[in-house]
Formats: C-alpha cells, structure tokens, sequence
C-alpha cells in the first residue's frame, strides 16, 4: 500500500526544513563580501540580480528531487526568501528526444510562472547536442547550467559530469557553445557550470 501523499509531503517537510535553514541552500557567506567587490554594472552581476533574482538561498539541483511539486512547494514555504531553483540534471540528449515526440513539457520540463526564477542543468559531452538541448529548454528557464559535478558510475562510463574535467579543451567547447546560443536569444539567459573536482585528474590516478 502506498503512503497518502500528504504524509510524504509532511515527512519530506521534516527532513530538510532543516536543510532549507541551513548550509544546503544558504548562499556561501564570502559571496556576500565578494559582492561587494563586483562592479554593479558589468554583466554577470546584471544577470545575478536581475535575471536569477538575486536571492540568498538556492535551491540546488538534485535528480529524482528537484522537480516543479518540490521546487514550488519550497518556494512557498520559503515566502519568497527561496528566489532560485534548478531543475535536476536532465541528459541533453533525451531534452532533443523528448522535443522531437512532442512531450518535453511533460516528461521534463512541466513549468509555472510561479517558478521563476528558474536555471535548467544539462548533462552532454557533444557541444552541438548541448546547444540543440539548450535552445529548447531556454524558453522554460532563465538560465542552463552545465553539469561538470557528477560523479556517479555512469557519468564516468558516458564521460559526463565531472569526468569531462579530464578534457579541459572539451569543456571550453561546451561552455563556448552554450554561451553562443542562448547569446541569440532576445531574452538575456544565465550560463554557469556546476563543478565537482574528483580526487585525482585522471581515471588511472585516482584508481
């Protein structure tokens, strides 16, 4: 028998309010001081306070997690101290098949005005399918992430995530074409990195 879900809801609650008060989805405090720093008219800053709402706390993409339900009912909760959410990594080249059968909305990217604003993560090691994927989800978000963190088994088995850091010019290729298109778009969009260093650069060291 499965649980009603608003016992689930109420459990899920209980086990990362905490969290959400916390380190988890609290803005790293030299942010604050490096904010200080940063010329209030250059672009990134632009983008940060205007595009992804400036905010304190993030909600930080998690697989199997972080979909529309949670990502609202967090940001709800919060009473508007949660301003930025990400999507979970979604694999750049299921974003293009869902997109070519019509259900993209459905199966990956089920939006709300109400969660905006909003960065999507995509997992690729082909810039042009990385470019193709972002194209399509830049009119749900308001920035793409690229996921250089991953460390499960089968990011090293595809080489995604942060095994694509063994290939530093691969990763140039990536960023500069996601950079390139979505600097098309006439809305201005986020481009970052999610970045998980391993403990040795390459497969064999860290054996």
């Amino acid at each position: 028998m499965s649980w009603p879900l608003v016992p689930v809801a109420l459990l899920i609650l209980t086990c990362t309010m905490p969290l959400f008060r916390g380190a988890w989805l609290r803005r790293p405090l030299c942010c604050d001081s490096l904010a200080s720093t940063v010329q209030k008219n250059t672009h990134a800053w632009k983008l940060w306070e205007h595009t992804l709402g400036g905010g304190r706390y993030v909600l930080a993409p998690m697989v199997n997690g972080s979909e529309l339900p949670y990502r609202l009912l967090l940001r709800r909760l919060s009473k508007g101290s949660l301003r930025l959410c990400y999507s979970p990594m979604l694999y750049a080249s299921k974003v293009i098949q869902q997109a070519a059968d019509g259900s993209l909305s459905q199966h990956f990217l089920a939006s709300s005005q109400e969660d905006r604003p909003l960065v999507v993560q995509l997992a690729s090691n082909d810039p042009h399918e990385l470019a193709g994927a972002a194209r399509l989800v830049a009119p749900f978000s308001d920035g793409v992430c690229l996921n250089l963190g991953c460390q499960q088994w089968f990011a090293e088995r595809c080489k995604l995530g942060a095994f694509l850091l063994e290939d530093p010019e691969l990763c140039a290729r990536l960023v500069s074409a996601l950079a390139e298109t979505l600097r098309e778009l006439e809305t201005p969009k986020a481009v970052c990195c999610k970045i998980r260093l391993l403990a040795g650069p390459t497969t064999e060291a860290r054996a």
